[in-house]
């Protein structure tokens, strides 16, 4: 069986080469391969003459007319006849069984065609000079059902023809050489035509498009022998995109384009050239990308979502890949709905200029003014960024910034200011303990110390105050004249730059404090996203082992098992990461503002008022002011695919009115900054019982209907923060009220969600050093988290007397008092305790635990 270029169909397999040396001959190039350079090649089981020779690719098609198969396309356990038919009344139906594009001389149906092995038939009515949509179906014997599977098929000499192929024949670090390895090279020029099909578990088809495929990575292209591959959707093949929900945990279902990615740093297809290298391809566990992107979503930003799928390469396992959503305009514009951006992934323009981009590379390793700082955070997402360098520095991503990051604003448009700069997650397979050096690392692999620091963010230790601490490193101006200078200095260069000026040292402190302390980054809630990706990889082991690491299947699973658990142990010093990196870098803020109240969540329910008519002034402080009012779950608003409750605004009005009742169990004497974590669009003002602690995009005099300062499309988390200066939150009831302003009458679309804390230290102790005998580490820990329905809660290391640990509901009601329950001695209280929940309803819980003069803080999970 030959396909349309001459070749015989069967894949090339991987053989080794002699080390001592092997001459290749192709059409392009003659390969000498020296003495102590490992390469390995791809070889075809057979090379044939050129069956026909003229033959060219057949893009265009007529939709006039279609063709029909009697049998629906999937994993087949029985001998099935196949017959085709068309609507065309004078037309010729013509069709292959070797992957390629259906022709003039390709086989006529005759009629039914008989199967009893795995064959893709791929046909198309011919009438006059057209042909209609090539339609390909995939019967397949002996694949599994209870994964997802893709199936790719294209003409095998789109693969491995050694002048059109885009895929190279040849791997390895001699291969970084485009004149010779058609992997490297870029653009439409090297697309080609292929059909795509995802098979759902339980052996459904999701979808099934003709779409063009190029090669997509970076060192992968030449370094590794089992490439990515980028999927694009257009009416050139068929759809004008792919309408399908691809990812069941977001509800967007259109693509124009989709990445299926290999795995390079985190795969046994690793190239093990050396000793090394063979170690860390040993270590590889497939989830470390995806578990950091999550993360970030976790966070509440946004990031290329994704799901494994084994792929079958013209019908020939080719492995694991993990489906995930390309990164560029359409992406942006899809998920903000703005249509215009500037996008720069790693110094390469994607889209718009670097008009903007100029602006913010002035702001690079340079002492800060406050103007600087204040026309700095005009270009850059600053909350944004302090959650982005948070989330790559407490994962040790060693690959990273100088590669793996994108970063993209809304573009000046029409008349319209553009937006700000915002950093996003790629490639996170050099985090969670995967490292350069050797495995198992030693421990000071795994430190945010000097030496990383120093080699991966360019700032350095400085001694103030007889205190070593991190400070910034202005650097002479860094080379930004080509996209190497850009991708290796830009993030560098503005934390560099950022570090120099306080404000923003209390705004990352407290960034990273939400994160890792209360928020996505807390051990157990990485813990948590491991485990399911974890999950999610398993099934599809067995099947990656058999194509790229064939042998001892057993042995290579004990790999992954330690390598999983070394996650664990990495993790472990994460516990002590936090408060060694804050107390090294800054030098002037209170370090012990360990205390934090999350009082309203995201997706939680509000009151709401969209009568369109200004309010009496005491809607902000009434108790009873929204007793008629309607309830309903963020995010509210109208025209947004995300909101969970929708809102009306017509023409007799700008603004939207929210209002929500929250209980603060403490005294409020203990908070020093009010936290608001706030998706918005377009303006918006917050009230704290009465009195006013944030607006944005609003004048400063604009009454409660009134639009705002101009449109803001926004599908991301604002981060403020606000000292509670005038004291305005209170122990007991409090109220949040709060006005969504739009910027015209006629506005399509708004949107708004919450999540609210507040952040405060104890008054009788300026350190956790101060109080004899209790040590820094001191760990408030629950385990399980999540759980149900018990869980332990363990003080770790404490040396005095723990007063007492209370467990409050997200409404901030106490719902237990522990140390009450397990009392075992008038003056001694037990350092752990177990709740059992088994009466409470499922939900978040918070867990505060009195230690001499400190006071912990824990969020705890309940799962029913």
């Amino acid at each position: 069986m030959q396909s349309s270029a001459g070749y015989a169909t069967a894949v090339p397999r991987i053989i080794p080469v002699s080390s001592s040396g092997i001459l290749i001959q192709t059409k392009k190039a003659r390969w000498s391969l020296k003495k102590n350079i490992l390469l390995y090649v791809f070889c075809f089981t057979a090379f044939v003459l050129f069956a026909n020779a003229a033959q060219s690719q057949v893009l265009s098609y007529d939709t006039t007319y279609a063709v029909f198969f009697s049998e629906e396309q999937g994993i087949k356990t029985s001998a099935i006849s196949v017959t085709i038919t068309t609507d065309c009344p004078s037309g010729v139906i013509k069709y292959t069984t070797n992957y390629s594009n259906p022709t003039m001389s390709s086989t006529t149906y005759t009629g039914a065609i008989p199967i009893n092995s795995t064959t893709v038939i791929r046909a198309a009515v011919f009438w006059n000079t057209v042909h209609s949509r090539i339609v390909t179906k995939n019967y397949l014997y002996g694949f599994p059902t209870d994964i997802p599977i893709i199936s790719l098929v294209t003409d095998s000499g789109n693969l491995w023809d050694p002048d059109s192929g885009i895929y190279c024949l040849l791997y390895g670090d001699a291969a970084n050489d485009s004149t010779i390895n058609n992997s490297m090279l870029h653009g439409s020029a090297w697309e080609r035509a292929c059909n795509v099909t995802l098979f759902e578990p339980g052996n459904t088809v999701g979808f099934s498009e003709n779409a063009g495929v190029r090669i997509h990575g970076g060192a992968s292209r030449w370094k590794s022998p089992k490439k990515s591959f980028r999927l694009y959707f257009r009416e050139d093949y068929g759809s004008t995109k792919l309408r399908y929900q691809v990812f069941p945990d977001m509800t967007l279902a259109k693509f124009d384009k989709l990445v299926l990615k290999a795995g390079f740093s985190d795969a046994w297809s690793y190239p093990p050239f050396d000793a090394l290298m063979e170690e860390r391809n040993r270590r590889s566990i497939y989830i470390r990308d995806a578990v950091e992107r999550e993360l970030y979503r976790n966070m509440g930003e946004l990031s290329a979502h994704s799901r494994f799928a084994l792929l079958y390469l013209n019908t020939t396992l080719w492995g694991v890949y993990n489906i995930a959503e390309r990164m560029d305009e359409e992406f942006f514009s899809d998920h903000y709905n703005y249509p215009a951006w500037d996008i720069n992934n790693q110094g390469e323009i994607v889209s718009g200029d670097m008009t903007a981009l100029n602006q913010l590379i002035t702001y690079t390793n340079k002492q800060l003014t406050a103007n600087d700082y204040a026309s700095l955070s005009n270009l850059l997402d600053i909350s944004l960024f302090c959650k982005y360098m948070t989330l790559n520095i407490f994962l040790q991503n060693w690959d990273w910034p100088n590669n793996n990051w994108v970063v993209a604003r809304e573009r000046d448009t029409l008349g319209v200011t553009g937006g700000k700069f915002r950093f996003l997650p790629w490639d996170g397979e050099y985090t969670l303990g995967q490292t350069w050096w050797e495995w198992p690392p030693v421990s000071e692999y795994w430190r945010i110390d000097d030496a990383y620091m120093t080699s991966i963010l360019n700032v350095q230790p400085t001694v103030v105050g007889g205190i070593p601490v991190w400070q910034n490193r202005i650097n002479p101006p860094a080379s930004f004249t080509t996209e190497a200078g850009i991708q290796a200095n830009l993030i560098r260069g503005l934390f560099n730059s950022l570090l120099s000026y306080e404000p923003f040292q209390n705004h990352f402190y407290y960034a990273w404090k939400q994160a890792v302390h209360y928020g996505a980054l807390q051990i157990d809630s990485i813990k948590a996203v491991l485990t399911k990706n974890k999950a999610e990889f398993l099934p599809f082991a067995s099947y990656e082992i058999d194509r790229w690491k064939p042998g001892d299947q057993a042995a290579v699973l004990r790999d992954l098992d330690t390598t999983f658990m070394l996650t664990d142990t990495f993790l472990a010093t994460r516990k002590v990461v936090g408060p060694i990196w804050l107390n090294r870098m800054l030098t002037k803020i209170n370090r012990n503002k360990d205390m934090a109240w999350e009082l309203v969540l995201r997706n939680q329910s509000w009151k709401y008022n969209d009568a369109h008519q200004p309010l009496a002034v005491t809607w902000k402080t009434d108790p009873a002011f929204d007793v008629s009012w309607n309830t309903g779950t963020a995010p509210l608003g109208f025209g947004e695919w995300s909101v969970n409750t929708t809102n009306t605004l017509n023409s007799s009005g700008y603004t939207l009115y929210f209002r929500k009742k929250f209980t603060f169990p403490d005294s409020a004497s203990l908070v020093d900054w009010l936290r608001f974590d706030i998706r918005y669009d377009d303006g918006i003002a917050v009230y704290l019982n009465g009195g006013e602690v944030l607006r944005d995009n609003l004048s400063p005099t604009a009454g409660n209907d009134s639009p705002s300062l101009i449109s803001r499309e926004n599908d991301t988390y604002t981060l403020f923060y606000v000292p509670d200066t005038n004291h305005l939150l209170v122990q007991g009831e409090n109220i949040l009220a709060v006005e969504l302003h739009n910027s015209s009458l006629s506005s399509s679309d708004a949107v708004f969600d919450m999540i609210f804390s507040v952040i405060g230290s104890d008054k009788g102790v300026d350190k956790v050093d101060d109080v004899p005998g209790v040590a820094s580490r001191d760990m408030l820990e629950v385990y399980p988290n999540p759980f149900n329905p018990t869980t332990t809660i363990t003080i770790t290391n404490s040396k005095l007397r723990i007063t007492n640990v209370k467990i409050y509901s997200i409404k901030g009601e106490m719902v237990c008092d522990v140390t009450q329950n397990n009392r075992n001695s008038q003056f001694v209280i037990r350092n752990s305790f177990v709740w059992d929940a088994s009466g409470m309803p499922s939900g978040i819980y918070i867990v505060r635990a009195k230690i001499g003069n400190t006071t912990l803080v824990k969020q705890m999970t309940l799962l029913k």
